[in-house]
């Protein structure tokens, strides 16, 4: 039923007592109205009280789907707060939300979007900061430390209480309806980043690609990965980072190939690789330390991200592998991993990798450096936990050897010893490997900063060499061979063999 009020029929244009001769000087003259010594609440951050009225229909699910009707979604918990409405008044869901939070089994990092109803703005802001108040916490809910602070990208993000109309809205029910509507269309292009929060808080971003067999880097997981990291922030309690895969043997297979064959310039392929090594760059700064957690391939961009962090775990299977294969495609790693690897676990190992593009097991993994720690599958989250806590702790130094080689003496030795040997087997018809060989000098020689400039651009231009298109072509024939079952013509008696060459 709906009841009508004057203008009855006709539709609202503009709503009701408004004063149009408002200023902000005139708003700054105002008295609160409710806590005069204390109190925020005034006529000019608040609405007038025209609440009507509104109701919710609600029937089974099965009546639901005998009328055809698909559910959006299910409440998975609730909780609802009496506090004393002179001391808290509309403080509700600060009472609440921890409770509601609790029953699910998750924190507040966790929600996708976020809906609170605005009675007006002072309600509504007071509530944020109490859930991002230690005190708050402690003194009124007997916890040990606040939910946190509210990421507002996910905050009403199609509009409050007031913008949808207060008594439609503060029913909840359209609320839950714009929020669910929201939701769906956020599940249109899920991400491949997904953060969970444990009650220890260390956060654990899993990569799991939809409708993939195999983990791959993309174009759009730019905004991915910075969207996690944010939301990964926004935890002031938060530890630390473990970083996994969702996959069953693959840890990341690399960047998906596709992105350099769509480069129609040298510029384009160099502006990929720059947004590659700024995302990364983003791990590297984090301001807590973060773990990868590798079971199962982990090539290429892959390897890349897992040098960015800052500890590594890998599993002991014989799936698992790291390596930059970049070569095998004309190429070099683009994100970092000709600046990062060498600091890691010396220039020598570091140009064999690169230049060979061979895959290295676990144990030798941990052997040279590449890894801190190698584990069973069955306790590899486990340890990356535990890597995680130990914070800064682990950095690892390299050995004397390779501090030598790292050295003006020892490094004009090493890369003349490479680059001998890489032409005698290149014959100088790869660009890619002395392109590999330069850039790496170059940032022991003049620093990161001008190693990732050189990396970038040496990837950009090998990227539009003919050499690097008939590699990629080949990769991409090798991968289509392997997904061929044959065909269906029948065998035939064979006369004569004639041989050819």
């Amino acid at each position: 039923m709906t009841a009508y009020v004057p203008p009855y029929r006709a539709q609202l244009s503009e709503d009701n007592n408004i004063r149009k001769d408002s200023s902000l000087a005139s708003y700054a003259k105002l008295k609160p109205a409710f806590d005069r010594k204390h109190g925020s609440v005034t006529a000019a951050n608040s609405t007038p009280l025209t609440d009507g009225a509104a109701a919710v229909l609600m029937m089974s699910e099965s009546r639901a789907k005998e009328l055809g009707l698909q559910p959006l979604g299910y409440l998975r918990s609730f909780a609802f707060a009496a506090i004393d409405v002179w001391e808290d008044m509309l403080l509700g869901p600060s009472y609440a939300t921890p409770l509601a939070l609790d029953r699910a089994g998750i924190g507040l990092a966790d929600l996708t979007l976020i809906d609170m109803h605005e009675a007006f703005a002072a309600q509504t802001l007071a509530n944020l900061k109490m859930f991002a108040s230690e005190a708050f916490a402690r003194e009124k809910l007997g916890r040990s430390q606040a939910i946190g602070e509210v990421d507002m990208d996910k905050f009403n993000v199609l509009g409050g209480s007031i913008a949808y109309g207060h008594p439609g809205r503060d029913d909840r029910g359209g609320g839950m309806m714009s929020v669910e509507n929201a939701l769906h269309e956020q599940r249109a292009k899920p991400s491949a980043f997904q953060l969970t929060i444990r009650p220890d808080n260390i956060g654990v971003i899993t990569i799991d690609v939809p409708g993939d067999k195999v983990n791959t880097l993309k174009a759009e997981f730019v905004e991915q990965v910075n969207d996690v990291l944010i939301r990964a922030q926004q935890h002031t309690a938060l530890e630390g980072l473990v970083i996994v895969s969702g996959k069953p043997d693959s840890f990341i297979a690399g960047a998906d190939i596709t992105m350099i064959a769509a480069c129609t310039s040298a510029k384009e392929a160099e502006t990929l690789a720059k947004k590659g090594q700024s995302t990364l760059a983003q791990i590297a700064a984090f301001p807590v330390p973060v773990v990868a957690a590798i079971h199962g391939t982990c090539l290429g961009g892959g390897l890349e991200l897992a040098l960015a962090c800052h500890g590594r775990v890998c599993s002991l299977d014989d799936k698992t592998a790291l390596g930059l294969p970049e070569v095998q495609l004309g190429l070099l790693p683009g994100s970092g991993g000709t600046q990062r690897l060498p600091r890691l676990v010396g220039a020598a190992k570091a140009l064999d990798m690169i230049l060979t593009g061979k895959h290295i097991r676990a144990r030798q993994a941990l052997r040279m450096g590449l890894v801190d720690d190698a584990v069973p599958q069955s306790i590899l989250l486990q340890t990356a936990i535990e890597r995680v806590k130990q914070g800064w702790k682990h950095q690892r130094e390299l050995p004397w050897q390779d501090r030598l080689l790292n050295g003006p003496l020892g490094r004009n030795l090493l890369f003349s010893i490479v680059r001998k040997k890489t032409l005698a087997k290149t014959h100088g018809n790869y660009p890619a490997a002395e392109r590999i060989i330069q850039v790496v000098r170059t940032g022991l020689d003049h620093g990161s900063a001008s190693g990732y400039e050189a990396e970038a651009r040496a990837f950009g231009e090998l990227a539009m060499t003919p050499q690097s298109a008939a590699l990629r072509s080949l990769f991409f024939a090798s991968t289509a061979l392997k997904k061929e079952r044959g065909g269906d013509a029948q065998p035939r008696a064979l006369h004569r063999v004639g041989i050819l060459g």
